[in-house]
């Protein structure tokens, strides 16, 4: 689910909004979102960004640096080239 804001604080408040609304679609659909096992990766252009935490069902989530998602490895420059990560499967 993207997510775009000019500032760290802007970009947290909107994506735990987000975050929220598919919480409340899931539970309408009777299902259930795991919070532990939710990632995220930070896409940023070249610019730094403060520390980034996001809040789903009370847990704390902060971006890595990548994820794998349906067998693809997605980094936070998003350019899907191979690299060395460990597949734990």
């Amino acid at each position: 689910m993207p997510v775009v804001e000019k500032n760290e604080e802007e970009l947290m408040a909107k994506a735990n909004a987000s975050l929220d609304i598919v919480r409340h679609w899931l539970a309408s659909k009777s299902l259930t979102l795991a919070p532990e096992k939710t990632e995220s990766v930070l896409r940023t252009r070249k610019r730094k960004m403060g520390p980034i935490k996001f809040e789903i069902m009370g847990l704390e989530n902060c971006p890595k640096n990548y994820i794998k998602y349906l067998g693809v490895w997605m980094d936070k420059k998003y350019d899907f080239q191979q690299t060395s990560h460990q597949d734990d499967g």
